[in-house]
């Protein structure tokens, strides 16, 4: 079976890594629709690169504002981190969030973030 590390055809169009043995793209799977091929330029008006916890988020955000939204990642499975977080619970904020827990350069900066962006608000989402 053929095997493009790439994952692309370099016309446009993307294959699709194989989810259920990940180890084929579909488009030489014998087990899902071999031969498939999405048309990125047609289907998506907006990428995201990087399936971490950030760029989920965006595309998340992104797609609930109306865009077409296609998240890509390199490795296998995307927000794999998200499941070292919280000892395997993939606890996303602390109960201790305060602009005194933080420190860098622009104290203004993290004051700004988490007034727009708080606890509250990430448990939310």
């Amino acid at each position: 079976m053929e095997h493009n590390p790439r994952n692309s055809t370099g016309n446009g169009k993307v294959i699709i890594t194989c989810k259920t043995c990940t180890d084929h793209d579909i488009i030489s799977c014998p087990r899902i629709l071999p031969g498939v091929e999405v048309d990125i330029m047609n289907k998506y008006n907006t990428a995201v690169i990087g399936a971490g916890p950030a760029g989920m988020m965006a595309a998340i955000i992104a797609s609930q504002n109306g865009k077409r939204v296609a998240l890509i990642e390199k490795n296998a499975q995307p927000g794999r981190k998200l499941l070292a977080t919280g000892n395997g619970r993939c606890n996303l904020t602390n109960k201790y969030i305060s602009t005194g827990r933080y420190h860098g350069a622009s104290p203004e900066f993290i004051k700004t973030v988490l007034g727009q962006f708080n606890q509250t608000a990430a448990m939310k989402f």
